[in-house]
C-alpha cells in the first residue's frame, strides 16, 4: 500500500444488518445498546451481582461460584491488588483455565489495574518473557503454585487466588478508581513477526462491544449457559468473561489442555448448556465423535472463530448439532475483534471451499484496497481495512503503550484505523468472503503464528547460522517445517537439542512437525527464502526415508491386506493410497485402538499395542503386523517384572509408547479388565473385576515378589489387589500408583441412580426410547441418552444388555463391534468402581508406596492425593505435563526415567547392572 494520505481511505457506505439476522428468533429479547460499552464494566458485574447473587456464575467442573461468591471474591482480590501494586501497573495473571482466571481478570479491572494474560501451558520461558517486557510487578497465583515455587522471576510479588476466595463475614469496599473505558485494561501477547511475542492492549470500551455484539447475535440471557473452551489469553475468551458476567449467565470453562473431547461431551451433555463457542478445529474433532449428536442435543447456538471455517467443517457440525441449532461464524483478530460475523444460513449452495466470513459489524468503518491504496473493484479481492473506536487502542512494549499496527485518523482522532493484512472480497449480497494473508502470519489451531519467532528461537543456539519455517498444507490441515544452515563442529545431535529447546521456550502449537539440516538456505532472485523449494526439500528428504523389505512375501501381502481393510473401515481409502501416516491422515488414539482391533479380527490373534503408533504409514503398519504374525521378539527375563494396571480406558497407545520407553530396563505384564458382557453379568462387581485381576497377577508372575503399577482408576485396581495379595502372604515390593486420586471420584453423583424424570416414565415409553436411539444412533447414541456414567447399573438396561450379549457375532452390525462395546464396558467398568469408593473402608498397609502426580491441578487435594489414609509410608514424585500429557512427549521422556528409577529403588539392586543409568540417559535425551 501506497504511503497516500490515510484520510483518503475509500470507505464503503455499508449498512450492517441486524446481528440475529438468520439466528434466533425471539419478540422477548431487548438488545443491549450500544452505549453501554462506555459503561464501567465493573458497574455491570455490580447490578448482576446484586440482581442474581445466587445463580451459578462459574463453573469450571471442580468449582462453582455463585454471582455472590465471585463478587465477593473479586472484592477481595482488588483490594489485594490495590495494596501491593502501584497505580496503573500491569497485574500478571498465571492461573489454570478456570473459575479463578475469571475471578484474577475481573479484580485487576475492578483495581484499576492493566490485566496481563499469562497462559498456564506455556512453558515457564516464555512467560517469563511476557512478564518482563510488560514491566509486571505482581502476578496472581494458585496457593499450590505458591507453596510449591512455581517457576516466576524472583523479582514478582506473588498473590494467592486462595486467599480471594475463602469465605468471610464481610465483603470489603472496591478501591476508589477512575474507570475509564479507552484507559489500556488487557494485555494479551501474540506470536510476534519480530522474533518476540507481541503484546496488544484492549481497552473496556473494545472488549464490551464485542461483548454486547456477541449477546445480541446469539440473544444470550440470564440462565442461559456458555461453554467456553477457548484459552483466557485470547480476545475470544477474555469477552466471555463480560458476555456472561453482565447477562446473569453462567460460563462453563472447560479446559482442553486437561480434558479429553470425550470428557466435554459428557460435561455438555451433564449441564445442557444452550451456547458452546470454540475454533473450527475442536468443532471438526467434536463433530466427528460418535456420541456428538446426543451430547450436544441442548445447544441453542454454535459459535466458531479464530480459523478459517471450511464448508467441510460445517457439514460435519449440522450432522453433530440439534436441527434448531444456528452456527454464528465470527471474524477478527485481537487488534480488532469481531470485525464479522454471521448466522450462517442454512440451504445456501457450497459454492467455495470456505464459508463466508459474515456481514459488516455495527461500530466499524471499512475499506477493500489494492496494493496502491485505492478502492479494489467490485467483486475484486483486496486487502481489509478498518477504522473503529472498538479496536484495541494499541501495542504494548517494555511497560508503555504504543501505537503498534494502527493508525489515528486525521479527521478524527478519537477513530484508530488498523490494515488487517487479510484479503477480502464483498460478495453480491454483501457478505464478506476472507481470501488468506498478505503477509507470513499463519493461523493453527485457531492461534496466530509468526513463523519469523520460530526462526528465532532457533537461531538462538550458536550451531545454527540460519534457520527459516514453513507451512506445509495438506486440505485444512497446516504442518509447521523448520529449515536449519548448520555451522562447522555442528554436534550430531543437533536438531535433537533444537527440538527440546523449542520445546522449552514455545507453545505446543508453535512446534514444527519436523526439524530438518540442510546445506544452504534456497532464495530467490529479491534475496527472500524459498519457500517452495523447501518443501520439495521436504518431500525429497521424506521420499528417501528407508521402508521396511518385506522377507516373505505371501505374509507381506496378506499383512498388506489386512491393513489395507482395517484401514478403509477406521480411515478413508485417500489416505490409504496417499501412504500418510496414521496421524498425518487425522488418526487419534482411539482410533489406533480402533485399527487395532479390526486388525485383531482379521488375524484372529491378539497384537501387542507396542507394535503400532501414529507415525506408522500403511506400509510400515503392515511391516510391523508380519513381525508380529511371524513370532516378533523374543522377551527378555532378565529385567524386572512390572504389573501395570491401566485406566478405566484399558491399555492404549499412550502407555504402550510409555512401556516402549522403558523396555530396555523393565518387563511389563499389562492387565485388562473383563468385557461388557461380562461385567453386565448378574452379581458382577468391584470385587469381581479384583479377583480376575489377581488371577491374572498370579497366572503371569508365579512366585516371584510383585511389583504392581496403575495408572488412573488402575491406581485404585491395584491398590485393591497388592491388598488382597498381602494378605494372601505374597510379597509386594512395590505399589505405584501414577495420578490416582485416592479420594471419592468427582464424576459419582446422585447415587449413580436415575434423575426423578426418568423413573417416572412408565415401561413401554423407556423401552420405545430405547429401540428409537438404537436405531438412530447405535449403542453410543444409548449411552449418551441415558446418562450411562450415572445410570448404566439401572436393572431394565443391564436386562437389554445381557440379551445382546447372547447373540451371535455374526448378527451384530459392525459398526457396533469397537467402539459402543468400549463405551459401555468403561462405564460399566466406571460404575462399579464408583460404588466400591462410596463404600470403601482403606485398610492402611505397609507395602512401599510411591505416587507419581502430575502437575494437575486439584482442588483441595493433599500432596499425596489421600493416599496416606491407604498407604504407609507414600513417596510422592512430581512429574510434568498434567494427567494425559504426562504420557506425551517431552512429558513422558520425564515420567519413564523417573518411573524406572522407582522401579530401581524396589528391586534393591540392579539386575540388568546400568539400569540407572539407561534412565537418566533417557531423561537427558
Amino acid at each position: 500500500m501506497t504511503s497516500r494520505s490515510r484520510a483518503d481511505f475509500p470507505w464503503l457506505a455499508l449498512q450492517p444488518p441486524a446481528p440475529d439476522l438468520n439466528g434466533p428468533s425471539s419478540d422477548s429479547f431487548a438488545y443491549l445498546p450500544a452505549e453501554w460499552s462506555e459503561r464501567s464494566a465493573i458497574d455491570l458485574l455490580r447490578v448482576a451481582a446484586h440482581r442474581w447473587p445466587d445463580r451459578i456464575a462459574s463453573d469450571d467442573g471442580e468449582c462453582q461460584l455463585t454471582y455472590g461468591e465471585m463478587w465477593a471474591a473479586i472484592c477481595r482480590a482488588a483490594r489485594m491488588i490495590d495494596r501491593v501494586a502501584a497505580s496503573d501497573a500491569p497485574v500478571g495473571v498465571l492461573l489454570p483455565n478456570d473459575a479463578t482466571y475469571q475471578v484474577a481478570v475481573l479484580a485487576c479491572v475492578a483495581a484499576g489495574r492493566p490485566c496481563v494474560m499469562l497462559d498456564r501451558g506455556y512453558p515457564a520461558d516464555r512467560n517469563a518473557e511476557i512478564i518482563r517486557d510488560a514491566r509486571v510487578t505482581t502476578v496472581f497465583l494458585t496457593g499450590a503454585d505458591v507453596r510449591a515455587g512455581l517457576a516466576v522471576p524472583a523479582e514478582l510479588r506473588v498473590m494467592s487466588i486462595d486467599d480471594a476466595l475463602r469465605s468471610e463475614a464481610e465483603v470489603p469496599t472496591l478501591p476508589d478508581v477512575c474507570h475509564r473505558p479507552d484507559a489500556p485494561a488487557f494485555i494479551i501477547y501474540t506470536s510476534g513477526s519480530t522474533g518476540r511475542p507481541k503484546g496488544v492492549a484492549l481497552s473496556q470500551r473494545a472488549v464490551l462491544h464485542r461483548a454486547f455484539q456477541k449477546i445480541n447475535a446469539s440473544h444470550q440471557r440470564e440462565g442461559d449457559a456458555l461453554v467456553s473452551l477457548n484459552s483466557p489469553c485470547t480476545i475470544t475468551g477474555l469477552a466471555q468473561i463480560f458476555e456472561t458476567a453482565v447477562t446473569g449467565a453462567t460460563l462453563m470453562k472447560l479446559d482442553l489442555q486437561r480434558l479429553s473431547l470425550g470428557a466435554v461431551l459428557r460435561a455438555i451433555a451433564d449441564r445442557r448448556p444452550a451456547i458452546m463457542s470454540t475454533t473450527p478445529p475442536v468443532w471438526r474433532a467434536i463433530s466427528r465423535l460418535d456420541e456428538a449428536r446426543t451430547m450436544l442435543s441442548s445447544l441453542r447456538i454454535a459459535v466458531t472463530g479464530g480459523d478459517v471455517l471450511l464448508q467441510a467443517d460445517l457439514e460435519l457440525m449440522r450432522r453433530a448439532l440439534p436441527p434448531d441449532c444456528s452456527v454464528l461464524s465470527a471474524y477478527g483478530a485481537t487488534e480488532a475483534s469481531t470485525m464479522l460475523q454471521w448466522h450462517v444460513p442454512r440451504g445456501q449452495a457450497a459454492a467455495e471451499a470456505r464459508v463466508a466470513a459474515g456481514y459488516p459489524m455495527s461500530g466499524f468503518d471499512y475499506a477493500v484496497v489494492d496494493e496502491d491504496g485505492n478502492a479494489a473493484a467490485e467483486g475484486e479481492a483486496g486487502e481489509l481495512v478498518v477504522r473503529s473506536r472498538c479496536t484495541a487502542i494499541g501495542g504494548w512494549r517494555d511497560g508503555q503503550l504504543h501505537p503498534g499496527p494502527f493508525m489515528a485518523d486525521p479527521q478524527d482522532p478519537t477513530l484508530r484505523i488498523y490494515p488487517t493484512g487479510d484479503l477480502v472480497r464483498i460478495r453480491a449480497d454483501g457478505v464478506f468472503v476472507t481470501l488468506g494473508r498478505k503477509d507470513r502470519q499463519l493461523k493453527i489451531l485457531g492461534n496466530r503464528i509468526e513463523p519469523a519467532e520460530i526462526e528465532n528461537a532457533l537461531r538462538q543456539h550458536p550451531a545454527v547460522l540460519e534457520a527459516a519455517v514453513v507451512a506445509r498444507r495438506n486440505g485444512d490441515a497446516v504442518k509447521l517445517l523448520a529449515f536449519v544452515v548448520a555451522g562447522e563442529g555442528a554436534g550430531a545431535g543437533l536438531l535433537d537439542v533444537l527440538g527440546a529447546n523449542l520445546r522449552g521456550a514455545l507453545p505446543s502449537y508453535m512446534q514444527p512437525t519436523q526439524i530438518l539440516s540442510i546445506d544452504s538456505m534456497p532464495l530467490l532472485p529479491g534475496r527472500k527464502v524459498d519457500q517452495a523449494r523447501l518443501l520439495a526439500i521436504a518431500a525429497e528428504q521424506a521420499a528417501a526415508i528407508s521402508r521396511p523389505a518385506p522377507t516373505d512375501v505371501a505374509a507381506t501381502r496378506q499383512s498388506t491386506d489386512m491393513v489395507a481393510q482395517a484401514w478403509r473401515r477406521v480411515m478413508d481409502r485417500q489416505s490409504l493410497q496417499a501412504d500418510l501416516s496414521f496421524a498425518e491422515a487425522g488418526g487419534d488414539s482411539l482410533r489406533l485402538l480402533e485399527f487395532i482391533f479390526h486388525l485383531e479380527q482379521k488375524c484372529g490373534v491378539g497384537l501387542p499395542l507396542e507394535a503400532f503408533n501414529g507415525d506408522m504409514r500403511p506400509s510400515e503398519l503392515a511391516a510391523s503386523l508380519d513381525q508380529c504374525l511371524r513370532g516378533g521378539a523374543v522377551e527378555r527375563t532378565d529385567l524386572p517384572c512390572v504389573v501395570l494396571l491401566p485406566g478405566y480406558s484399558g491399555d492404549e497407545p499412550r502407555l504402550a509408547q510409555f512401556r516402549a520407553d522403558c523396555a530396555q530396563s523393565l518387563r511389563f505384564v499389562t492387565i485388562s479388565y473383563p468385557d461388557w458382557a461380562t461385567l453386565a453379568a448378574p452379581g458382577t462387581s468391584y470385587e469381581t473385576v479384583v479377583a480376575d485381576i489377581v488371577q491374572q497377577i498370579e497366572t503371569a508372575c508365579g512366585s516371584a515378589r510383585l511389583m504392581i503399577a496403575g495408572y488412573s482408576m488402575g491406581g485404585d485396581f491395584a491398590y485393591a489387589a497388592a491388598t488382597k495379595l498381602a494378605a494372601a502372604g505374597r510379597e509386594v515390593g512395590l505399589l505405584a500408583v501414577l495420578d490416582t486420586d485416592a479420594g471419592l471420584p468427582s464424576a459419582v453423583s446422585n447415587g449413580g441412580q436415575l434423575p426423578a424424570a426418568q423413573t417416572r416414565r412408565s415401561l413401554p415409553r423407556r423401552v420405545a426410547h430405547f429401540i428409537e436411539v438404537v436405531r438412530h444412533d447405535g449403542w453410543e447414541g444409548l449411552a449418551a441418552a441415558i446418562g450411562m456414567d450415572q445410570r448404566v447399573e439401572n436393572r431394565w438396561f443391564l436386562s437389554m444388555l445381557r440379551l445382546m450379549a447372547r447373540l451371535p457375532s455374526s448378527w451384530v452390525p459392525a459398526i457396533w463391534l469397537f467402539r459402543p462395546r468400549r463405551l459401555i464396558g468403561q462405564m460399566l467398568l466406571t460404575s462399579k468402581h464408583s460404588a466400591w469408593c462410596r463404600t470403601l473402608e482403606p485398610v492402611r498397609h505397609n507395602i512401599p508406596t510411591v505416587l507419581i502426580r502430575s502437575e494437575e491441578r486439584r482442588l483441595n487435594a493433599a500432596p499425596d492425593l489421600g493416599w496416606s489414609s491407604r498407604c504407609a509410608p507414600v513417596d510422592v514424585i512430581g512429574v510434568r505435563g498434567d494427567h494425559r500429557t504426562m504420557f506425551d512427549r517431552p512429558q513422558r521422556n520425564d515420567l519413564s526415567a523417573r518411573f524406572m528409577d522407582v522401579v530401581v529403588a524396589a528391586c534393591g539392586e540392579n539386575p540388568a547392572g546400568r539400569m540407572s543409568e539407561k534412565s537418566t540417559q533417557q531423561a537427558a535425551a
